[in-house]
């Protein structure tokens, strides 16, 4: 609980800004002034056009990141509860492995293969989650497995300092010794036990205020009238990957499904501070013939939700991602540049365009091109330049 004066005075010390995003994406992180508490941020996009890396990369590692390196991750437990529908454990801690790996040897994350092996034409290949789990196929059709030297890199240094300490550790039988950062939920279930779930979390790490009222019958009832955390000072971050994927609600369509999922996000935000990421699949509409005789400025709008329209009116921050060389869009010029050549070739293979398209408190829209490496989770400012 606070008043406007207790809010001014904290944004004296700074306290009101967030806590800022990677420094690869600093600029976005200033404008919409970092990770901040009590948010409901949406990111919409196509399959494959980087939602969930964009989730990841500026929202949750770069948090995690924070923690890590101002030795908060003792009291920043489960500080991140992700719901992960359609990524397991195991995947991600895999993913955010090659990421660090990049990060510790900045960007240097490239293992040389065997004489006389080739990967895809090349004596090298990129560190990736792949890599790491030995899943990739040489062009001599051997198993390329992960050398000593990444191998040691990975289990003295990488799992110790990162993995761990984000995801807690688990034995060899998959259960939990001792809690990290996120706390990583990949089993389905409805939005109603998700908030069940979240409230009682909440009743750990703080304390509901509570005031009595008579009702029109004369009966006195308690009523919660806000919340005070244990530490004030965290942030509290709920993410879902993705919003389709909730398990049904009883006698609920699923559009009615995510909508009340969307509902209990907003109680959860007003009264705890919590922020809420929600990842949500466009529709079709961006590659239907109308949308496509404009496709130099093309890129997902909230219009584009697939199965609610309740996320603009909703949200603090709306994101959409987008793939502009993706063929199925026939795009060779966006935003004022080329991309691709009169033969159709890809002239920047890793853009990805980024998309400020509702906001509260900041001008919308905004857009942003970066260019992408899904296999170390990154996002990093481009060069490219308008015609």
């Amino acid at each position: 609980m606070s008043n406007l004066l207790s809010i001014v005075s904290q944004g004296l010390t700074g306290k009101n800004m967030g806590i800022p995003m990677d420094p690869a994406i600093k600029h976005i992180s200033r404008y919409v002034r970092g990770i901040k508490k009590k948010q409901l941020i949406v990111i919409l996009g196509p399959s494959k056009s980087g939602k969930t890396t964009f989730c990841d990369f500026a929202y949750v590692l770069s948090l995690c990141k924070f923690y890590i390196t101002n030795k908060l991750v003792l009291v920043r437990v489960n500080s991140i509860v992700y719901y992960s529908f359609e990524i397991d454990r195991i995947s991600k801690e895999l993913e955010y492995a090659a990421h660090f790996i990049a990060l510790e040897q900045k960007n240097s994350n490239y293992a040389l293969l065997p004489d006389g092996v080739t990967f895809q034409g090349s004596n090298k290949v990129i560190v990736s989650s792949d890599y790491l789990a030995s899943e990739l196929i040489s062009d001599q059709d051997s198993l390329i497995t992960i050398n000593e030297e990444y191998f040691t890199f990975l289990f003295e240094v990488i799992y110790p300092k990162y993995i761990i300490p984000i995801f807690g550790e688990y034995n060899k039988n998959g259960k939990k010794m001792k809690d990290g950062i996120i706390d990583f939920i990949e089993n389905r279930i409805n939005p109603t036990g998700m908030f069940k779930d979240l409230q009682k979390k909440a009743k750990k790490e703080g304390q509901f205020i509570k005031e009595e009222y008579t009702d029109k019958d004369g009966i006195k009832r308690e009523k919660t009238i806000g919340y005070k955390p244990n530490d004030p000072e965290k942030v509290t971050l709920v993410v879902t990957d993705h919003m389709r994927k909730w398990n049904i609600e009883r006698g609920f369509s699923l559009k009615q499904t995510i909508d009340k999922a969307l509902d209990y996000h907003v109680i959860l935000r007003n009264m705890l501070g919590w922020t809420f990421i929600d990842i949500v699949h466009s529709n079709r509409n961006l590659a239907d013939t109308e949308r496509k005789k404009n496709t130099e400025f093309l890129y997902p709008t909230p219009d584009d939700s697939k199965d609610s329209s309740n996320f603009e009116e909703d949200c603090d921050l709306f994101w959409t991602t987008f793939n502009p060389n993706d063929d199925k869009y026939q795009i060779k010029k966006h935003f004022g540049a080329t991309i691709k050549d009169n033969r159709g070739k890809v002239l920047y293979p890793y853009l990805r365009t980024l998309h400020l398209v509702s906001a509260r408190k900041v001008q919308f829209p905004v857009h942003y091109r970066l260019n992408m490496n899904g296999a170390t989770k990154q996002y990093v400012k481009t060069n490219i330049k308008n015609d």
